[in-house]
């Protein structure tokens, strides 16, 4: 999910790939979703990223929500957004302000 900067900024590690998972049950064309990342700040996965995101707590977590948190916690991000609520205590815990999808 996006998580916000300080700054402001829209920032995902993962939005290729989830914004291509996301929209093709709704039959989008894969070309209409290839401008989108432009538009966004990306956070490259890396091993310190990885290891960070090993070290949140939450046995509960997939990998790819923990690195979701762990990036936002990278860059200095304030709030968060997601809609899975097993990754929004994790991120509520770890002091981030969670942000409704819908707003």
């Amino acid at each position: 999910m996006a998580n916000f900067a300080a700054n402001g900024d829209r920032v995902s590690s993962t939005v290729i790939t989830e914004l291509r998972r996301a929209t093709s049950p709704a039959g989008v064309d894969v070309a209409t979703t290839r401008d989108a990342p432009q538009r966004l700040s990306l956070v490259r996965v890396n091993d310190d990223l990885l290891e960070a995101a090993g070290d949140l707590p939450g046995a509960l977590l997939r990998s790819l929500d923990e690195i979701h948190i762990a990036s936002a916690k990278s860059i200095g991000a304030n709030a968060f957004v997601t809609a899975d609520v097993r990754q929004a205590a994790v991120a509520r815990d770890a002091g981030f302000e969670m942000v409704d999808r819908f707003d």
